[in-house]
């Protein structure tokens, strides 16, 4: 099993107050490791997903978590550089994941035939910070449950609880001043509970 992951990102992004002065080419290459890290956990072990739809009737607003079920360490010798390049302000890399025994099973598990499939686009601004493309692919996530649900419950949810794997990496754009992140996923729905009648 070998994944793979094209990915890139602005040498010259928006300056939040934590980060003052443009990426070299080198902290850029870095910063696309740290995502490289986070798409491979999300496409090997997966996230942990729980929504709180939003429900206005309630007066409830949106709430979620999405925490990845384990982190591929830095250094792991399955992940490996095998492209990099600078072009119009952007640094892309390639990078390629080969996951040992436990890795391969586990994301197995989740590309067996009675998984649900979903898909998705998520967003977030992009004055957020480099962050922002993260924020992206967990919202895309959170927007894949919702999807699922809606087909698995007719009536609106109070909470759903689930767990999401990337069957591909996700595709990254910027539009209207918003990251944006496409994504494929298998969802396993643990847990969909609805409002309490009185």
């Amino acid at each position: 099993m070998l994944l793979q992951a094209e990915l890139w990102a602005e040498l010259e992004p928006f300056l939040s107050e934590r980060e003052r002065e443009p990426w070299s080419a080198e902290g850029g290459v870095l910063r696309l490791l740290d995502t490289a890290r986070f798409v491979f956990s999300a496409m090997t072990y997966g996230v942990s997903v729980r929504v709180v739809p939003a429900e206005p009737a309630r007066g409830v607003v949106e709430r979620s978590e999405v925490e990845l079920r384990s982190v591929i360490a830095a250094g792991h010798p399955g992940l490996r550089t095998r492209e990099v390049r600078e072009s119009e302000g952007r640094v892309y890399g390639v990078f390629l994941f080969t996951p040992d025994n436990e890795q391969r099973v586990s994301r197995e598990q989740f590309l067996v035939s009675s998984v649900a499939r979903s898909s998705a686009t998520g967003r977030a601004h992009y004055f957020s910070g480099p962050e922002g493309m993260q924020d992206a692919i967990r919202d895309a996530i959170v927007r894949a449950v919702l999807v699922q649900a809606r087909r698995e419950t007719p009536n609106r949810p109070a909470e759903i609880v689930a767990d999401v794997l990337l069957s591909q990496p996700p595709v990254l754009a910027i539009r209207r001043e918003q990251y944006t992140a496409t994504v494929r996923v298998t969802v396993q729905i643990r847990e969909i509970r609805q409002y309490e009648l009185f």
